[in-house]
């Protein structure tokens, strides 16, 4: 039997330092961003901060397996898992793209197709690019480059991998570990081929079931871990987990797809909710910094790309958001806007959304007997 253990007993437990680690994650990314446009010192732990979204897809294949590992014995139960992804990523990505392309309408509207990137093929801009990455399919296939909202390339894979997983507990519920295994190694195994492949896709379902793996390590760990009553160990080992990912973003993942594997026991050991950095990531500038976490990554381009058309019109010397003389103040006025929006979307857009677009749940007949044994139904917000 290889089946991966369904979960926590506790059918309420939630991990906090895992959305304190997904907030770490998306706000470093944005850094990342900020140092490839020469906003910040081009230092090789910003320059490389695009290896953070690995982090988020280990991060996702965790909690996807936490809360559905033993969920999904349906087809009814895969459309409701794939309805509340679909909730959770797309609402917010579809409002970006809405607010993306109608200046652009307008353009097209008052002076015509010559004017406008809607309608040539090779665009980043293009209508065609524009529905794909309405679909969720702009980044499925060889073409890599980014499209409309750039950082949208990982949920747009992200949503897929879903699909994959449901497929496989459906399919080989009790030789999930055994799959698993075999999809990280293939998708590991074709990214270090020398020959063009969906690299996107393939580094999404590498890093997500490494991620489904870490998530039966932790179960069979966690009945030890409990006891053992220093936080110590756990300090140590996140303590060097930890050197050995910023070694690892220092030198631009090198071998590649070590960075997976290591993140994969950070996580172990920070689902713990142990040791220092468990309990850093705790802490409630963490904790909504999580909460907000789609929106600081989804917005933070779109809102660096306004922020630079307006700047020459702001009535405020100091703050210009000028490329070629950026300043630590126009620095700190972005990052505010940038969490400022995310936190307004994620209670009057996300939250809202995600809550008319999720299945409706069927009450049960009063003369139907309960199931006895407490359902894995875990409040952990996952991606």
């Amino acid at each position: 039997m290889t089946a991966v253990p369904s979960g926590p007993k506790s059918p309420r437990e939630k991990l906090h330092a895992l959305d304190g680690l997904r907030g770490l994650a998306a706000s470093w990314v944005v850094l990342h961003h900020m140092a490839t446009n020469a906003l910040l010192p081009q230092v090789p732990l910003l320059m490389h901060g695009w290896m953070l979204v690995e982090t988020f897809f280990v991060l996702s294949g965790f909690v996807i397996c936490y809360q559905y590992g033993s969920r999904l014995a349906s087809p009814g139960q895969i459309a409701s898992f794939m309805q509340r992804r679909f909730a959770r990523i797309w609402p917010l990505h579809a409002a970006i793209l809405f607010a993306m392309i109608l200046p652009r309408l307008v353009v097209l509207a008052l002076h015509g197709p010559a004017s406008s990137q809607l309608f040539e093929p090779d665009s980043t801009h293009s209508l065609a690019s524009w529905f794909a990455s309405l679909a969720l399919i702009q980044s499925l296939g060889l073409d890599q480059h980014a499209v409309w909202n750039g950082p949208a390339w990982s949920i747009s894979v992200e949503f897929y991998t879903y699909l994959i997983f449901a497929a496989v507990v459906f399919f080989a519920r009790e030789r999930l570990r055994s799959v698993a295994v075999v999809l990280a190694v293939v998708a590991g195994a074709m990214l270090l081929l020398p020959m063009p492949t969906p690299e996107h896709l393939l580094i999404c379902i590498f890093c997500f079931f490494v991620g489904v793996l870490a998530f039966d390590a932790y179960s069979r760990f966690k009945p030890r871990a409990v006891r053992i009553q220093s936080n110590l160990p756990f300090s140590i080992a996140q303590s060097v987990l930890a050197l050995l990912i910023l070694e690892l973003i220092y030198f631009g993942e090198n071998p590649p797809l070590l960075f997976g594997l290591i993140n994969m026991f950070l996580i172990i050991s920070i689902a713990q909710q142990r040791g220092i950095i468990g309990r850093m990531l705790d802490l409630r500038i963490f904790q909504l910094l999580g909460a907000w976490s789609l929106g600081i990554y989804l917005l933070h381009i779109p809102v660096l790309n306004i922020l630079w058309r307006i700047g020459p019109h702001i009535p405020v010397s100091f703050l210009k958001f000028d490329p070629a003389h950026w300043t630590v103040i126009d620095s700190a006025a972005f990052l505010a806007t940038v969490v400022v929006l995310a936190a307004l979307s994620y209670r009057w857009l996300e939250v809202p959304a995600r809550r008319a677009l999720a299945p409706r749940v069927k009450p049960q007949p009063a003369a139907v007997e309960v199931e006895k044994r407490p359902t894995l139904r875990m409040e952990h917000d996952a991606g």
